[in-house]
Formats: structure tokens, sequence, C-alpha cells
């Protein structure tokens, strides 16, 4: 098995209640850290949340480029 990070980007595993799309931020630390992993391990998302959450957070991350899909409950058969 390769390297397997988990990340809760947008904290809705601790806190559904106070959740909003405006509290999530750029974080340029993130990104670095996405950069300094090879370009050549794929990276997915796996989220218990529907696609359209998980591409929204990303986009407003500005991460979703270095993520080649996305496993969600809505796309899974």
């Amino acid at each position: 098995m390769g390297l397997i990070y988990v990340f809760d980007i947008d904290d809705t595993l601790y806190d559904l209640d106070d959740f909003s799309y405006e509290d999530l931020l750029y974080d340029e630390r993130l990104v670095n850290n996405l950069d300094a992993i090879p370009q050549n391990i794929p990276k997915y998302i796996l989220t218990n949340a529907h696609s359209s959450h998980a591409i929204k957070v990303l986009n407003i991350l500005k991460i979703k480029h270095h993520y080649k899909g996305i496993f969600a409950r809505d796309l899974m058969p």
C-alpha cells in the first residue's frame, strides 16, 4: 500500500452545525504540502459528502487541480 493522507479540510467531521463555506480560506501551507507530494503519485478525494460539496470546497481552497478524482457518496454504485 502506498502513502495515504487524511485531511478534514472543512472540519465537517467535527462540527456540522457551524459550518459555512465563507469560513474556508486559501491556505498557502496546504498548497505547499500538496505541491511537495511527487506529481507521479495520484491523489484522490474520498468523502462522505456529495461530490458537489467536495468540488465546491476544493475550488474555494484552489486545490482541485491536485486531485485525479473524487469518490463521493453520490458517485458510488
